[in-house]
């Protein structure tokens, strides 16, 4: 039996997908067997959209897909994908979709079964709704029972959001065995160095990682792109984060 991670945030867009596939990389680059996964994943790209892309892709997905070298199938690594970029239980309405809870717990384990080490991201923040019944990504965590990796976005409110989840995260009795603050999310923000103080001392737990300013990927809305040169700009990036997240990456070989 491998060992599993969740990687969660405090927001959508705070890093989770970067910290994933950069560890996932430099576990690789250690010679762990490694696989990341996003079970649920929103907002795809219809084919056709780059030049020379034939089938649907999600922008994380293949990220994901980069960093770990195509150890799992797309079906594997995101079991549940949606079109449209929205809070899953919304983006599976549109679809006349429901979630499987039972479904998507076994996947996630049945992978950890399978790798040394397996990295299962998130999607959005922790209370996002996975089903209409209230479901959420945090009962999906009481469920697995993972030691977690959180990632805080430095921006504004930054610290009432890491504050709470963190919180919500203990009462839930998970484990936080580190977390991150990614210092890319905002080129503006003044009080990161602070920030990282601050939390550091009200979590009661030493930031394990600052994650720089990346260059980010070419994932705009940019049709013109095409779909090998997306995947190159992805590959520039997971490149970056597994030099920034290998210090870490080597503490996760420990656990």
């Amino acid at each position: 039996m491998g060992k599993g991670f969740l990687v969660l945030g405090t927001d959508t867009g705070v890093g989770k997908t970067l910290v994933t596939a950069g560890l996932v990389r430099a576990l690789l680059h250690q010679g762990i067997r490694a696989a990341a996964m996003k079970p649920v994943v929103s907002g795809g790209v219809m084919p056709g959209y780059y030049e020379g892309q034939t089938e649907a892709c999600w922008e994380d997905s293949e990220i994901l897909a980069m960093a770990d070298r195509d150890a799992l199938t797309l079906e594997e690594r995101s079991p549940y994908r949606f079109m449209m970029p929205a809070s899953p239980h919304f983006a599976a309405e549109a679809e006349g979709r429901t979630l499987c809870t039972e479904h998507l717990v076994q996947a996630i384990q049945q992978q950890i079964s399978r790798h040394e080490r397996v990295l299962v991201e998130g999607v959005g923040g922790l209370r996002v709704p996975l089903k209409s019944d209230g479901y959420d990504l945090r009962d999906l965590a009481a469920e697995l029972k993972l030691p977690v990796i959180l990632v805080v976005g430095l921006r504004l409110g930054c610290i009432n959001h890491g504050l709470l989840t963190m919180e919500s995260l203990q009462s839930q009795g998970l484990e936080v065995v580190a977390w991150v603050a990614n210092k890319g999310v905002d080129a503006h923000y003044q009080n990161a160095n602070e920030t990282i103080r601050f939390l550091e001392g009200r979590f009661g737990l030493e930031c394990a990682l600052t994650l720089p300013m990346l260059t980010p990927p070419l994932v705009a809305a940019n049709p013109r792109l095409s779909f090998d040169r997306f995947k190159a700009g992805l590959e520039e990036v997971v490149s970056a984060s597994s030099v920034a997240t290998q210090a870490l990456a080597e503490r996760l070989v420990e656990f």
